[in-house]
């Protein structure tokens, strides 16, 4: 029976063993965005850029538009594509994916939020410090600062301590 496996946001389906696979058979339709499929192991997301979240087992990964898979399935959560990089979490942290596939920015935070403008906030839950990241996983501003806001117009709010101010992507006050 042909499946075609489409984003619904929910992963609580149920999936067979989790053991290495290197491609998954299928075609990729570019007009929909959707891989077609007659395997039913994985959950199979919307492409973005040419790549797609996959999740087998409770575990996900990324494969591209030839059905290669290009990250393992590993991860905890890899959350919805975004054009900069690809937020992803183990273990309770939270770190950055390229569209290769590489981790760019180990799982590191506890908290990452989405990118505006090329730069994401992270925080340190215990510290409750908060630092800019950029989407290469360079940290542009470390986990110093009480609160961040996002960035618009390439500037960025601060507050550290009991001052505020204007932050740049170079981590400049």
């Amino acid at each position: 029976m042909l499946k075609r496996l489409l984003a619904a946001g929910f992963l609580g389906l149920g999936f067979t063993s989790l053991q290495a696979q290197e491609t998954i058979s299928g075609t990729y339709n570019p007009a929909k965005k959707v891989f077609i499929t007659y395997e039913d192991d994985y959950w199979i997301d919307y492409f973005t850029n040419g790549t797609a979240r996959i999740a087998k087992d409770g575990y996900m990964g990324l494969m591209d538009s030839t059905g290669k898979i290009i990250c393992p399935v590993k991860y905890d959560i890899i959350y919805p594509l975004e054009k900069d990089a690809i937020r992803m979490g183990i273990n309770g942290r939270l770190g950055l994916l390229n569209y290769t596939g590489k981790e760019i920015a180990a799982a590191q935070f506890d908290e990452l939020w989405p990118f505006a403008e090329g730069i994401a906030r992270f925080r340190d839950r215990v510290a409750y410090k908060t630092g800019f990241i950029d989407k290469k996983g360079k940290i542009i501003a470390k986990e110093e600062y009480h609160n961040l806001g996002d960035f618009r117009e390439g500037m960025g709010r601060y507050q550290l301590n009991e001052q505020y101010g204007i932050i740049s992507k170079q981590g400049r006050e």
